[in-house]
């Protein structure tokens, strides 16, 4: 997802995506959360707590946040919120289809600047989201690009390739990884998995 990449893992501050999704079985929710948050037990307390009633009541009223004059965020005040207090949220959905909605979570301490450029970011690839593939965010030509790339992983060497790229692959394909011609699977498992093994060491 284009503002998973840009917007929440690009900034130490961004802890999530959260967005709800329409399956055959009905509505459900979508976490993209940011592994490299340095507060690994905020991101596991909103996997743990944060649920689909929860996002939908976060567009049906305010009670629990508080509006942050400053940005167009919201502040979470509330206990009950599936959230972590004091955490921001930047809510978005689809005007025409209730069940296109989503959003971003930052953390509550102030970045002067930072926030300001997050928030623009986001902005504009909403406003540029026409454009895009309904699922993702991604456009049909740069999806087929990181299919092709993932075709070419030896998950055996994957030591050999840049990490960044590999995340950049398991990113742009996590939201339609379904939908992955199914010799591809087990492939975009791996990656996943080394990807993440590979931020644990780093802690």
């Amino acid at each position: 997802m284009e503002l998973y990449i840009n917007v929440i893992s690009g900034a130490s501050f961004g802890i999530g995506i959260a967005a709800k999704q329409k399956g055959l079985l009905g509505a459900s929710l979508k976490l993209r959360l940011n592994q490299n948050f340095p507060s690994p037990q905020v991101t596991a307390y909103i996997r743990k707590n944060f649920k689909l009633a929860k996002l939908d009541r976060i567009f049906q009223s305010a009670q629990g946040l508080e509006r942050d004059s400053r940005h167009d965020l919201y502040k979470v005040t509330g206990a009950d919120m599936g959230l972590p207090r004091n955490s921001l949220v930047f809510p978005f959905e689809n005007p025409s289809d209730k069940n296109m909605r989503a959003i971003l979570i930052f953390g509550g301490e102030r970045m002067e600047g930072r926030m300001e450029n997050q928030l623009r970011g986001a902005v504009e690839i909403l406003q540029g989201a026409p454009r895009s593939s309904p699922r993702g965010g991604l456009t049909l030509e740069s999806r087929e690009r990181l299919v092709e790339s993932l075709s070419k992983v030896n998950t055996k060497r994957m030591f050999e390739y840049d990490l960044e790229l590999l995340a950049r692959i398991v990113n742009g394909l996590e939201e339609t990884k379904e939908d992955l011609p199914k010799h591809l699977m087990p492939i975009f498992k791996s990656v996943s998995d080394y990807i993440l093994k590979r931020q644990l060491k780093r802690r």
